[in-house]
């Protein structure tokens, strides 16, 4: 593991990879979410859950 500091676009690339591969939307829960397979509990669990931590 290196202990040097990143420039800019190195930190920025970095960044945008996590994102890419790590991002919410590739969680398995919003994957059934996205594809509309949650159950009407599992979806009204989600807003609750959304609601209560906004």
């Amino acid at each position: 593991m290196t202990t040097q500091l990143w420039d800019r676009e190195t930190f920025l690339e970095n960044l945008r990879a996590i994102g890419t591969r790590a991002y919410h939307d590739k969680h398995p829960f919003h994957v059934a979410m996205n594809e509309g397979r949650l159950s009407q509990e599992a979806l009204r669990g989600w807003v609750a859950n959304r609601f209560y931590y906004q």
